[in-house]
């Protein structure tokens, strides 16, 4: 967000949606990189590890579907 004062991510696999917000409740500035992607990554690989691994299939904005596998 403006000013550094959040880090967030947002992103997707076939079985789940997912945020991940850090900041503070008081703002205040946050340097270095987004560490809201590794915290994504890290519960997705968990969560995943016992779940059926499919092929991602999206509908995009000129109305073809794609199909991106997972591996």
């Amino acid at each position: 967000t403006d000013n550094y004062k959040d880090r967030w991510f947002m992103g997707m696999t076939p079985n789940y949606v997912a945020g991940v917000w850090m900041g503070y409740d008081t703002p205040k500035s946050m340097s270095g990189s987004n560490f809201c992607t590794s915290v994504f990554k890290k519960v997705m690989t968990e969560i995943h590890s016992s779940v059926e691994e499919k092929e991602l299939e999206v509908t995009c904005y000129d109305g073809k579907t794609r199909v991106f596998p997972l591996k």
